[in-house]
């Protein structure tokens, strides 16, 4: 699973650096979350972790919706879970957070971004 989600995130962060040249000259507005957390996971569909990391969701932000897009991406697919993860997200309204768990380590840094459609993933 780290594979996966460092690869995808590593590949998210290359694309929007280098479109960053391309950023407004003003800073962006305050992100405006509508309440809607994506998952996308390789777990697989009958895991347990998807439900966990669903829960976790819900017990940091009770009022949030949550949707699956997918969890079965083969294990470890890197190339398939990022351009599947590219080709969905626009379908989803601006404020909409992805989330992916990153192994359940506590001292672990998470990677934020956001998109110029007003996307953030994590």
């Amino acid at each position: 699973m780290k594979p996966f989600i460092s690869a995808v995130a590593v590949l998210m962060l290359t694309l929007l650096s280098a479109l960053s040249a391309f950023a407004r000259s003003e800073p962006p507005e305050p992100f405006a979350p509508n309440g809607l957390v994506v998952l996308f996971t390789d777990y697989g569909a009958d895991s347990l972790d998807a439900g966990l990391l669903e829960a976790a969701v819900h017990r940091k932000a009770p009022e949030a919706r949550t949707a699956v897009l997918s969890n079965t991406i083969p294990p470890f697919d890197v190339q398939t879970g990022a351009q599947l993860l590219a080709e969905a997200c626009g379908a989803f309204p601006a404020g909409t957070v992805f989330a992916c768990d990153v192994g359940g380590d506590p001292t672990a840094s998470s990677i934020v971004l956001r998109t110029e459609a007003d996307h953030v993933f994590v």
